[in-house]
């Protein structure tokens, strides 16, 4: 394979380079998986087709943990061959991870302060 090199040594801002396009492309699928499911569920339902819920809610489960599982433990499983550093898979994973609730704090901080409603009471709900 041309694109593996036996002799590769990750430095630490490389491997977190790494993690960081990782969680991306992770965050990424979580939201065509969240937005992308009930759109299509949604889409169905207008035409009358009902029977494929569950199906496909379990399909798009499937689908979601094994890209997240290549994502997550496959590249860093290819990049943990280095020979001098057995820790660059786990430096990776771990980046990812910590891209990933980094991304997701900003996504929810950038929400509240954008979408912020008032609170609804139960007088609301009655009218």
């Amino acid at each position: 394979m041309f694109l593996y090199k036996s002799h590769k040594k990750l430095e630490h801002k490389q491997t977190s380079v790494i993690g960081f396009v990782i969680a991306i492309i992770s965050i990424l699928v979580t939201v065509v998986m969240v937005y992308g499911l009930p759109l299509a569920l949604a889409l169905l339902s207008k035409y009358g087709v009902y029977h494929l819920n569950l199906f496909l809610l379990g399909l798009s489960t499937v689908i979601f943990l094994s890209v997240q599982g290549l994502l997550l433990f496959g590249f860093p499983l290819f990049y943990a061959q280095d020979k001098k550093s057995h820790m660059t898979g786990f430096q990776i994973l771990t980046y990812s991870w910590i891209w990933m609730i980094v991304i997701a704090l900003v996504i929810v901080a950038v929400s509240l302060a954008l979408f912020q409603a008032a609170p609804m009471s139960v007088t609301d709900l009655t009218m």
